[in-house]
C-alpha cells in the first residue's frame, strides 16, 4: 500500500512540474532550444602529391599503396585525399593511365589544385576543387574530366581530347589553342573558347558569357542565362526563328536577318561578329545589358528596334559600313557605342533619357543626320578621336552640360549648306561652339524649343480600398515626346492642410512610389516633368482609409489571446497523457 500511495504522489509530482514548465514555454520554444551537432570535422590533411614522369608514378604508388585499375593494364587511382596546400596534385611528363576520384583539393591565392602538364590518359571524378586556378590542363592529351565540383577557374590551354562531362565549374572554363574536345551536360559560369578547333559543345546550362573566337565546332542544345542559346556559324541567307531563342549570336555568316523578337532580362541578346550584310531589325530589347552587339563586321544594319533599360543599346566595333536607322533607345547608359569602326550612317534614332546618347572612341567617316536626342545627363554626342564625321539635321535637346563633346578630331557640324542642328543651349545668336579641344562649331544652329506639356496615361493605387498601417503603392504613367524627366508625388494625410512631396521610382515604363497610411486619410497628387521643364499636375486623389487604428488592435489582442488557448490546450493535453500512464501504472501494480 505505502508503495502505490508513492508511485501515486511522485506521478502527481512529475506531472505538476511539467504543468509549471509547460506554463512558460511551449513545445515549439522547447523545439528550437535545441540547436544539431556539427559532427562534419577534418582535423588532418594530405601533403601534396608531386610526380613527375612515369617511373616517379610507379615510385609513389608503391610509396602512398595506390591500387589499380587506372588502367591499361592495371595503373594506378589516386582516391580519398584531402589536400590544401601548395598544388594539391601536380602530374607532368606521365603517358600511365590513371583516375583521381573522391578528393577535396584546395589551393591558395596563386595556386592551382590540380596541375597537368604534358600528361596522357587521365581521368578526374567526384573531386572537389577550389582556388582560382583550380583546374589547369596544359600540352595533354585523352584527359576525361567528370562529376566533379569545381569552385575556382578551369583552364585548359594547347591540348587535344580534354573532354568535360557533367561538371560544375563556378568561375571560367576556357580552352586556348585546342582541338577535338568536348564539352557535355556541365552547370557554367562562364565560357570561352579561344583559337581553337573541331569542338562539340552541347546540352550545357551557361550562366553569365559564353564567347567562341575562330575555329568550326558544333553548339547544340545549350542554355545561356537560362534561355536556350542559338549559335550560328558560316549560315548563309537565312532568316533566322527568333522565337526559338532568347540568346542568338552569328560567328561568319552572311545575310541573316534577326527580326521581330522580344528579349528581355539577358545581359546579351544578339552577337555578330566576323560576319557580312546581316540586319538586326524589329525586335524588342528590355532590361538588357548589351542587347545588340556587332564586331568584326561589315555592312550590317539596326533598324526600327526598341531597346529600354540597357547598358550600351547598339554597340559596333572594328566594323565598316555599318547602318544604325529608326531606333528608340530609351533610359541606356549609352544608347550608340562605335569603337574603331568606320564609313557608317547613325540616323534617325530616338535617344532618350540616356547617360550618353551617342559615342565614338576612334573611328573615321560616320554620318549622324536626323537623330533626336534629348535628357541625355552627361551629353548627346561624346565624339574622342573620331574624325571625318558629318553632323547635322539632329536635335540636340537638354542634355549635360555640355551638350556635345568632340575632343581630338577634325569634323563637320553642319552640311556646309545651311543645315546645321537644333539646339536647347543655343540663344539665337551666331555659331553655336562645341565643346572639346577639336574646335567644332556648327555654323547654322537653330534654337530647339519644346513647349509641349506631358500627357498623364494612367495612375491609380493598391490596394484600392486600405486600412490604417497598410502600404499603399501609386502607380503613375505619362508620356512625352521629348521623355519624362521626372515624376513627383505630393501626399496629405492632414486633409490637404500641409503636403509633403517625394520622387517616384521608375519600373519600366511606369513610375511607382510606396508608403504606409499613418492618418485616417491619405491624399495625394502627382507632378510629371518633361526634359525641358515643362510639367503638369494631376488632380487630387483622396483616399478614406476602412478601419480604425482601435480595431487593428483588437485584432492583434485576439490573435495572441488564441495563440494563448492554443498553448494551454497543449498543456492540458500532455498532462491528460501524464495522468493516464499514472494511471496505467497503478493497475499494473494492483
Amino acid at each position: 500500500m505505502r508503495e502505490l500511495r508513492n508511485t501515486i504522489v511522485c506521478s502527481f509530482a512529475i506531472s505538476l512540474f511539467l504543468i509549471l514548465i509547460l506554463g512558460h514555454c511551449t513545445v515549439s520554444t522547447i523545439c528550437q532550444s535545441i540547436e544539431p551537432k556539427n559532427t562534419s570535422t577534418i582535423s588532418d590533411y594530405d601533403n601534396p602529391i608531386k610526380i613527375t614522369s612515369n617511373s616517379d608514378f610507379a615510385f609513389e604508388a608503391s610509396l602512398r599503396g595506390w591500387d589499380g585499375d587506372g588502367s591499361e593494364v592495371d595503373p594506378y587511382i589516386i582516391e580519398d585525399y584531402q589536400i590544401s596546400s601548395g598544388r594539391a596534385i601536380e602530374i607532368s611528363s606521365t603517358t600511365v593511365y590513371f583516375i583521381i576520384r573522391d578528393c577535396e583539393l584546395g589551393s591558395p591565392s596563386g595556386y592551382r589544385a590540380l596541375y597537368l602538364y604534358n600528361v596522357r590518359n587521365g581521368d578526374i571524378q567526384s573531386v572537389t576543387l577550389d582556388g582560382h586556378d583550380a583546374i589547369y590542363v596544359e600540352y595533354c592529351e585523352d584527359i576525361h574530366i567528370h562529376d566533379n565540383d569545381c569552385y575556382g577557374d578551369a583552364i585548359i590551354t594547347e591540348s587535344s581530347s580534354i573532354n568535360l562531362t557533367s561538371n560544375f565549374i563556378g568561375l571560367r572554363l576556357e580552352y586556348w589553342n585546342s582541338e577535338s574536345c568536348a564539352i557535355v551536360s556541365n552547370e557554367l559560369s562562364l565560357f570561352w573558347l579561344m583559337y581553337s578547333d573541331n569542338f562539340i559543345i552541347e546540352d550545357n546550362d551557361i550562366s553569365y558569357d559564353f564567347f567562341i573566337y575562330g575555329g568550326h565546332h558544333s553548339v547544340e542544345g545549350n542554355t545561356l542565362e537560362k534561355e536556350a542559346l542559338g549559335y550560328f556559324q558560316d549560315l548563309v541567307s537565312e532568316t533566322i526563328d527568333v522565337t526559338k531563342y532568347g540568346i542568338i549570336i552569328l560567328q561568319s555568316c552572311q545575310d541573316i536577318v534577326i527580326e521581330k523578337g522580344y528579349f528581355e532580362g539577358t545581359s546579351i541578346c544578339v552577337e555578330i561578329y566576323e560576319s557580312t550584310d546581316c540586319r538586326i531589325e524589329n525586335n524588342e530589347f528590355i532590361d538588357c545589358s548589351e542587347p545588340i552587339k556587332i564586331w568584326s563586321s561589315s555592312d550590317c544594319e539596326v533598324a526600327n528596334n526598341i531597346v529600354r533599360d540597357a547598358d550600351i543599346g547598339v554597340y559596333f566595333e572594328e566594323s565598316t559600313g555599318c547602318k544604325i536607322d529608326e531606333n528608340k533607345l530609351i533610359y541606356c547608359g549609352k544608347g550608340i557605342q562605335i569603337e574603331e569602326s568606320y564609313d557608317g550612317y547613325i540616323v534617325d534614332n530616338y535617344i532618350v533619357s540616356s547617360l550618353k546618347g551617342i559615342k565614338s572612341d576612334t573611328c573615321q567617316e560616320f554620318d549622324i543626320v536626323g537623330n533626336y536626342i534629348c535628357g541625355s545627363s552627361h551629353t548627346s554626342i561624346d565624339l574622342f578621336n573620331s574624325t571625318g564625321f558629318l553632323i547635322f539635321d539632329n536635335q540636340f535637346g537638354w542634355n549635360g552640360p555640355p551638350n556635345a563633346i568632340d575632343e581630338e578630331g577634325v569634323n563637320s557640324w553642319d552640311n556646309g549648306e545651311g543645315v546645321g542642328n537644333s539646339w536647347s543651349s543655343y540663344d539665337g545668336e551666331g555659331i553655336f561652339t562645341i565643346y572639346g579641344s577639336s574646335g567644332s562649331v556648327d555654323h547654322f544652329p537653330a534654337e530647339l524649343v519644346d513647349n509641349e506639356l506631358p500627357i498623364m496615361v494612367s495612375l491609380n493605387h493598391t490596394p484600392a480600398s486600405p486600412f490604417p498601417r497598410e502600404i499603399i503603392t501609386v502607380i503613375a504613367n505619362a508620356t512625352d515626346n521629348h521623355g519624362i524627366s521626372k515624376i513627383l508625388i505630393e501626399i496629405s494625410e492632414d486633409n490637404n492642410e500641409t503636403w509633403t512631396q517625394y520622387e517616384m521610382i521608375r519600373e519600366g515604363n511606369q513610375w511607382v512610389y510606396s508608403a504606409k497610411a499613418l492618418g485616417p486619410s491619405f491624399n495625394y497628387r502627382i507632378i510629371v516633368k518633361d526634359w525641358a521643364y515643362n510639367q503638369i499636375e494631376s488632380e487630387i486623389v483622396c483616399i478614406v482609409l476602412y478601419r480604425t487604428s482601435t480595431s487593428t488592435t483588437s485584432t492583434s489582442q485576439n490573435t495572441t489571446t488564441n495563440t494563448q488557448n492554443h498553448e494551454l490546450q497543449m498543456t492540458l493535453g500532455l498532462t491528460l497523457i501524464i495522468l493516464i500512464v499514472v494511471g496505467v501504472v497503478i493497475k499494473f501494480r494492483k
